[in-house]
């Protein structure tokens, strides 16, 4: 609500003293283009922006008794609260599907109550403590105003905790091609900057990012020390190492759109046989992936069940391979010191897998040639 205010003020803040702090830190920090919270940060500043201008205004007081002047302020402060929440969230919406690959269904409503908190009663305390504090009071004079703060900041995590307990509460999508951020920036930039209704053309273009096509899902990753891989089930993530250095393993599921089991290790067991030394995938399981996660070397009876129930082997110990793994695709440490982390892809001509190793792609960027 404050922040509205302030844009309310017309000489308070415009897109040219945007435009030119968003040239100052690039000039001074580039590469902050690339970054989510740059992006984010001044794409929701000029569509505030952009509703300021548009927000009706009185030109005129009104005399009227209080009791009709109040309910009065009150409802357009909740309809501010609700336009700065709404216009916020639809401005940095393609920067999270795109960047962190969520889209909260609450947000509109927890914003609502988190900005009314915040604007009514923890700034205020603050102010009031601030205030007390340079003027010398003692502390126990100071104990009233941080106490309140402190509530209402409990009370703003509490608002958050439970929007974001929600039933459906988010919803997952997979990363789009890096054109569609493009395109979906670029109708966020001219519906600010448009004056008139042709502003509302950007509206599709501002989707981009929600509905682009995705390629298709690869059918497994492998991490990139080779200590942990998934297979996807119906669009589901099944690590096979759930509990052991998630980071990567939910990172990866995120960012492909995958849904994470309800109860990781039962999945688990139903398409793998792990134990501390070995995952075995169980017939049916595509791709079969298997692994031998320790340095220690297999027994040659082990090494050769592993061979014979995997399509695709991750092999830890430097032991020659039997001749049972003929036509299985072993990766060993080498590969993945060269290569990193792998997605697992059904081969162009459907005989056997297509390995795209995360090194091969690093370093390219739009503005790169292929990573030069």
């Amino acid at each position: 609500m404050a922040f509205l205010a302030i844009l309310l003020d017309r000489r308070a803040v415009s897109l040219h003293s945007l435009a030119l702090a968003a040239l100052v830190i690039l000039a001074l920090q580039p590469v902050a283009v690339v970054e989510p919270g740059f992006q984010m940060s001044f794409c929701a500043t000029a569509a505030l922006v952009a509703l300021a201008e548009l927000w009706p205004r009185r030109h005129g007081l009104i005399q009227a008794p209080w009791f009709v002047a109040w309910p009065q302020k009150i409802k357009d402060a909740v309809l501010g609260l609700i336009a700065v929440s709404f216009v916020a969230g639809a401005a940095t919406g393609p920067f999270a599907i795109q960047d962190f690959n969520r889209m909260a269904s609450y947000g509109l409503f927890a914003n609502l109550f988190a900005d009314l908190l915040a604007s009514a009663v923890l700034m205020p305390a603050l102010v009031v403590a601030g205030i007390g504090e340079a003027l010398g009071l003692a502390p126990a004079w100071l104990g009233a105003p941080l106490a309140v703060a402190g509530w209402s900041g409990e009370g703003i995590l509490t608002i958050a905790h439970t929007f974001a307990h929600a039933p459906g509460a988010s919803h997952t999508f997979a990363s789009a091609p890096p054109v569609a951020l493009l395109v979906s920036f670029l109708g966020i930039v001219f519906a600010c900057l448009w004056k008139g209704r042709l502003r509302w053309l950007a509206a599709p273009l501002a989707l981009a990012v929600l509905v682009w096509p995705r390629d298709a899902s690869p059918a497994a990753w492998i991490a990139a020390d080779g200590a942990n891989a998934a297979v996807v089930m119906d669009g589901r993530a099944i690590v096979l190492k759930p509990t052991v250095r998630t980071f990567a393993s939910e990172a990866w599921t995120v960012h492909r759109g995958l849904i994470a089991p309800f109860d990781p290790e039962a999945e688990t067991a139903l398409a793998f046989d792990c134990n501390r030394m070995r995952c075995l995938p169980h017939a049916g399981t595509t791709p079969a992936i298997g692994a031998w996660w320790t340095k220690r070397a297999p027994k040659p009876e082990a090494l050769d069940t592993l061979c014979r129930a995997s399509a695709i082997l991750i092999l830890k110990a430097q032991v020659s391979t039997p001749p049972s793994c003929d036509g299985v695709l072993v990766l060993r440490p080498a590969d993945f010191a060269r290569g990193g982390s792998a997605e697992i892809y059904p081969a162009v001509n459907g005989d056997g897998w297509r390995l795209d190793w995360s090194s091969d792609g690093r370093g390219v960027r739009p503005w790169t040639r292929g990573g030069q």
